[in-house]
């Protein structure tokens, strides 16, 4: 009886502590199954629950998402699971989602952005997991998710930061302050990205699963081409050395490519200093530099300076946004005072960079560009006629 007992309360536990759910789950069953009264009902749940969270990864997979969002997924949906126990999943409605989403705001104390999170991955459970097209996921509320200014440094304090940085955290740093990237966008570029020639550098899957092309600093050309040295006679080692070290490519290109592996081309411009064994064909590989390095060293050397400000590698971006801004333009842009996108990678803001490589190529300017300037022509020249 005291094993029921603690099986109930751990069981209790897990509901009101759903966040934890993945650690606590296993315990229950555990207890559980020390139990003989509650063997079979608790494996049955336990299997029913892998089971489901088993389709979920392969719909996530199949729809080439990125593993971080398999990964948050995977989290809400065993979240949302343990909140509610044994229950079904087809017992489930519109007022438990409600409920559970107002736990985490409540009790959980968590902010919209990560409640929309939530939602989303339980909308994502219902239709493409269980092929539920139910009337009421459409008429969940979302949370409001508040518009904030972003966190902008001066010149000065960003100079102060990158001079007192060292080392591939300050080369990182500069990147993303010169070229305006994503912190995973700078890690994860490769040799055959950067293009000294034309300064420029190409964004291989950025957010949103999108390439583009951003402009690569003259300044940071020579620090580039100083790191790519060490870069190349690691390749060497790494193709010299017993076990081989290689490199992961996209998808399966290994197949198309089977040296791509092996290639100087596809090296990490930013590699870890330690290879690790795959556990899928027991060969070594050598990953980018994680992202907690550069985080870590921003963060220190912010804290170091007594900046007031939270400094991240995300205020760096903010900072190229408004850098390569006209002087005395208004802090935030005009067209919307929170802009979603960066200036850089708008279409709009990226007009003149193609009109100058149009120029260079002789290319003509469009039709519907051709047309707009005519009729610009033609009110102007009405305009001047009305006024003589």
């Amino acid at each position: 009886m005291a094993r029921k007992r603690d099986a109930g309360v751990a069981s209790e536990v897990a509901r009101r502590l759903s966040w934890r759910g993945n650690c606590l789950d296993w315990v229950i069953w555990a207890m559980a199954r020390r139990d003989g009264d509650g063997d079979e009902g608790a494996e049955a749940t336990w299997r029913r629950k892998e089971v489901l969270l088993e389709r979920l990864r392969y719909a996530v997979r199949t729809r080439h998402y990125s593993r971080r969002t398999e990964k948050a997924y995977v989290g809400w949906v065993s979240r949302f699971l343990s909140f509610f126990g044994d229950r079904a999943i087809g017992d489930i409605g519109p007022a438990d989602v409600s409920e559970f989403l107002t736990s985490l705001a409540v009790d959980g104390d968590v902010s919209a952005s990560t409640q929309n999170q939530a939602l989303s991955a339980i909308l994502f459970l219902h239709r493409n997991v269980l092929g539920r097209e139910l009337d009421w996921l459409t008429d969940v509320v979302r949370a409001k998710r508040p518009l904030r200014l972003p966190t902008v440094l001066s010149r000065a304090g960003v100079a102060r930061l990158l001079e007192q940085m060292e080392g591939t955290p300050r080369l990182v740093a500069s990147l993303l302050y010169g070229s305006g990237l994503r912190l995973l966008e700078a890690l994860t570029l490769r040799t055959k990205d950067l293009n000294f020639g034309r300064r420029q550098l190409t964004v291989r899957n950025g957010k949103g699963m999108k390439d583009r092309v951003t402009m690569l600093p003259s300044g940071l050309i020579a620090p580039l081409e100083r790191h790519l040295v060490s870069v190349r006679e690691q390749h060497r080692l790494d193709n010299a050395g017993k076990p081989r070290v290689f490199v992961k490519v996209p998808s399966a290109l290994v197949r198309k490519y089977p040296s791509a592996e092996s290639e100087l081309g596809w090296r990490w411009v930013f590699p870890a200093a330690r290879a690790y064994v795959d556990a899928a064909n027991h060969r070594a590989y050598r990953h980018h530099l994680h992202e907690t390095v550069v985080q870590r060293a921003v963060r220190a050397t912010a804290t170091a300076l007594g900046l007031p400000n939270r400094v991240s590698c995300h205020t760096l971006r903010h900072n190229a946004e408004f850098r390569i801004m006209p002087s005395g333009s208004c802090l935030v842009p005009r067209r919307r005072r929170i802009s979603p996108q960066p200036v850089w990678s708008t279409r709009h803001n990226q007009s003149p960079l193609r009109k100058a490589r149009s120029r260079s190529l002789g290319r003509k300017r469009p039709a519907r560009a051709c047309k707009g300037a005519a009729l610009a022509s033609a009110r102007s020249f009405i305009s001047r006629s009305a006024a003589r």
